[in-house]
């Protein structure tokens, strides 16, 4: 296992018995066993491990989806990838659960972190968002939704993820894709 992992699992560990709040990079380095030094070589925060790991959970998978499809088909299959990406979540549930109940309405980490995530994977070039002009719409749609994914998700976590990925999925795009199929026409 390299520093990353190490990391990563360690302050997952240390997420079942505190809040993020309470957890220290001392203590994780300590818990990982790795020093201080490797430890900011990889991650420059705490925040830097929780936005590692939603990356590695959620927006890998999209972006190599995003990849595999031309802007036509990422539309028909837009509704699968937001599915997708709460299946992810859904996937770590009890880290998220662990992460996102005692930040909700105390600490906006998850949300500045999932804002930023889904925000910079939005702007990429393979994004459905690339026919959007002038840049200055492009950039402010693309924050939309990414804030509007980031709230409805620490929403769904706050609440235990008592309703069903697809559930939710069907929700956000209910809401949203009359909003995009517009922007695109």
């Amino acid at each position: 296992m390299d520093v990353v992992e190490q990391v990563e699992e360690a302050f997952k560990g240390l997420l079942l018995g505190k809040p993020y709040s309470k957890i220290t990079v001392s203590e994780i380095c300590r818990t990982a066993g790795v020093t201080r030094k490797a430890f900011y070589s990889v991650f420059h925060d705490k925040e830097a491990v929780v936005e590692a790991l939603f990356d590695k959970h959620v927006v890998k998978r999209l972006r190599d989806l995003h990849r595999l499809f031309d802007l036509q088909d990422r539309l028909i299959l837009n509704d699968t990838f937001v599915k997708r990406m709460y299946e992810a979540l859904y996937a770590e549930k009890e880290y998220y659960l662990n992460l996102v109940g005692p930040l909700r309405g105390h600490d906006d980490t998850f949300l500045r972190v999932v804002t930023n995530s889904i925000y910079k994977l939005n702007m990429e070039s393979t994004s459905i968002l690339d026919v959007i002009h002038p840049e200055y719409k492009r950039d402010y749609v693309a924050y939309f939704f990414a804030s509007s994914q980031a709230m409805l998700m620490q929403k769904w976590i706050s609440e235990r993820m008592v309703i069903s990925p697809d559930e939710l999925a069907d929700i956000y795009n209910d809401l949203t894709m009359p909003f995009l199929l517009k922007l695109l026409d």
